[in-house]
């Protein structure tokens, strides 16, 4: 595990303290008809070749791919901490067809003194023994053939045995706590002796894999003047882009009066980027409740309405993998593409705006 990363696991674990309880920090083609063939089964590289600290090693894909919901789009493949394709990469993801994402990471060595060093900062999020993991909503608890392990967020699980550490990330994908767990206790048992896949062998195909993502020059690239029109109504001027990954619309509403809607893009890791960010709002409804139960009359209402204000639901289906909607915004997903929407007169502009991208994504 890179330091970036432990400092920001330091980050989500303060935030944690401060809140009193944990919170959070793809259709697509095959690259090639015989990627699917590659992914259901592990790579072996030639024995003087391998790199016995391959990140890819401690994981069958054939127990990934149950998590994951969906066939492999390519084999396992080494990867930097943005998750690009890097053949001597320190994290080995593993990606559906439609481009969902479960990441590992492997602590070789040293991995007493990190679990220590963020043991420390996270106490109190979640409860644990050995061999043992409490989830963070809920509180039961898993076994596992780890000394310790604990969740750092949501979807980052932490596992130790020995001086050894794995980390499963299913930020990316729709995988559940308690598989997490299980992926970790899977992976231990591969720790001493790892498996004969070669990461590096399969960046290629990654690569191309994760080139059939929707490519955009920025923000108001998404939908032409013409879509956005014909979901808001006439624009009073034209689409205004900032920094790229930002587009704001300017119309009237019925009433004559003007209006303005902003659009956010981030067009990769976009399903990890949902699944944190609807994370954070579960939890902050969670400690809201909790804080209301202390409070008057009309304090409790004043907080109960500012929560409902942000509170986040599943929106109903549309063009989309998933989507949820606040009275603030609305949040979507495609292709590992997201995009969230704010401002407007109503929940039905939004939704109509959001219709028009998704069917561009």
């Amino acid at each position: 595990m890179k330091l970036h990363l432990l400092f920001s696991f330091i980050t989500i674990a303060l935030l944690c303290v401060g809140c009193g309880r944990q919170a959070t920090a793809q259709d697509a083609s095959a690259a090639s008809s015989t990627t699917e063939d590659a992914a259901v089964s592990a790579t072996a590289s030639a024995p003087d070749a391998h790199d016995p600290h391959d990140p890819c090693g401690v994981l069958d894909p054939a127990d990934v791919q149950p998590a994951l919901g969906g066939p492999l789009g390519v084999a396992p493949y080494r990867a930097d901490a943005n998750q690009t394709p890097d053949a001597t990469g320190d994290y080995c993801v593993y990606r559906s067809k439609d481009l969902h994402s479960i990441v590992v990471d492997v602590t070789w060595r040293n991995g007493q003194k990190m679990m220590k060093m963020l043991g420390g900062i996270t106490t109190g999020m979640n409860a644990v023994a050995k061999g043992q993991v409490k989830l963070p909503i809920g509180g039961t608890t898993l076994d596992g053939d780890w000394d310790v392990a604990m969740f750092a967020n949501c979807c980052t699980l932490m596992a130790l045995r020995d001086d050894s550490m794995v980390t499963i990330n299913i930020g990316g994908s729709r995988a559940t706590q308690e598989q997490a767990a299980k992926l970790a206790d899977a992976a231990m048992k591969h720790i001493d002796k790892p498996l004969p896949i070669d990461g590096a062998a399969s960046v290629d195909a990654a690569t191309r894999l994760l080139g059939g993502r929707p490519q955009f020059a920025d923000a108001c690239a998404l939908l032409s003047r013409v879509d956005a029109e014909a979901a808001l109504g006439p624009l009073t001027s034209a689409p205004a882009a900032k920094e790229n990954d930002q587009c704001a619309y300017s119309f009237t509403n019925a009433r004559g009066h003007p209006e303005q809607m902003w659009i956010k893009l981030i067009a990769r890791d976009g399903f990890h980027e949902f699944r944190q960010r609807n994370n954070i709002f579960e939890t902050i409804d969670q400690s809201s409740a909790e804080a209301g139960t202390g409070m008057n009359g009309q304090s409790k209402a004043m907080l109960a309405g500012l929560t409902a204000m942000n509170s986040h639901h599943p929106e109903p289906a549309g063009p989309w993998d998933d989507a949820t909607s606040s009275t603030l915004e609305f949040d979507l997903v495609r292709h590992d593409v997201f995009v969230t929407i704010a401002g407007g007169p109503d929940h039905d502009h939004m939704r109509a705006l959001a219709e028009k991208i998704g069917a561009k994504l």
